[in-house]
């Protein structure tokens, strides 16, 4: 039994996430996949109990573990959800050791997915999307755009958050099938398997190196008065934007809106601290 649950998550403050995102996404990437296990587990025992520890059956979980090694600022959805699934995973193991099925937990780094988005394809993909109305720009609130705005925009401009080394490409698929296929034949009795670029230091960089350097190597920086001085490019043109404009609620009576609003992972370089009712930029 192979489980691959969700490799992507939203990118955002805390502060500004609603708690009916929180549920939904503990109900999808959290709950379904561990209700799969728990549909499949009485097969799993009574292939098990009939046919003995010949050809007995496998679990392996995939999860990415870049960012629920370090667990940066801004990724808590992600960082919630696979340390849940690896701590899940860990009691699996333990439970169905004494039946002899055996439970590997699969840590995934950065993979070269190059060979799979040509430039035509993208090209045409492009194209398509730029047919189709833009979505409206997620807004946040004043105040949490006061606090958040420079370090967001740091950290998703760094490559330590995204799992990049400078110069390098990730992993091939190769190496993955490689290993999926020794887990399954055997070869390979890990309880912890990890495959994938910065995989296996990414796990040391989260046990041995300080959380306080791990987000200063990410930009992290205490937020105060002169903060403005000190920002990156990315988190400049924001805070310039937003230097001569005034509140917005986004609502048409101009009241202050306390309501936050979840923003979707649109990268480091897009503005999302912009106005309610203001284009994109260069509109």
């Amino acid at each position: 039994m192979i489980l691959i649950p969700s490799l992507s998550y939203q990118t955002s403050p805390i502060a500004v996430i609603p708690p009916s995102s929180f549920a939904d996404l503990f109900n999808t990437h959290l709950l379904h996949p561990i209700l799969t296990i728990q549909a499949f587990l009485p097969l799993l025992t009574a292939r098990t109990a009939a046919q003995g520890d010949k050809a007995a059956p496998k679990v392996l979980v995939f999860t990415p573990s870049v960012i629920s090694a370090i667990n940066p600022p801004f990724h808590a959805p992600e960082a919630t959800v696979c340390s849940a699934l690896a701590a899940f995973t860990e009691v699996l193991a333990a439970e169905l050791r004494p039946l002899a099925v055996p439970v590997t937990h699969v840590q995934l780094g950065a993979f070269d997915l190059a060979g799979f988005t040509p430039a035509a394809a993208a090209g045409r993909a492009a194209a398509g999307r730029a047919l189709l109305p833009a979505p409206p720009e997620p807004v946040w609130p004043e105040a949490a755009r006061r606090a958040y705005a420079r370090n967001f925009a740091a950290t998703g401009a760094s490559a330590l958050a995204a799992g990049r080394v400078a110069g390098l490409r990730g992993a091939s698929l190769r190496d993955l099938h490689t290993a999926v296929f020794d887990v399954l034949d055997g070869a390979d009795p890990a309880a912890v398997v990890r495959v994938g670029l910065g995989a296996g230091l990414y796990g040391f960089v989260g046990r041995w190196v300080p959380r306080g350097l791990v987000a200063w190597m990410m930009g992290v920086r205490r937020v105060d008065a002169s903060a403005g001085s000190h920002y990156p490019p990315a988190a400049a043109a924001a805070a310039a934007s937003l230097a001569g404009s005034s509140p917005r609620s986004g609502s048409e009576d101009g009241e202050a809106s306390h309501e936050f609003i979840a923003v979707p992972d649109i990268g480091a370089d897009a503005s999302v601290w912009r106005e309610a009712g203001i284009g994109r930029a260069g509109s």
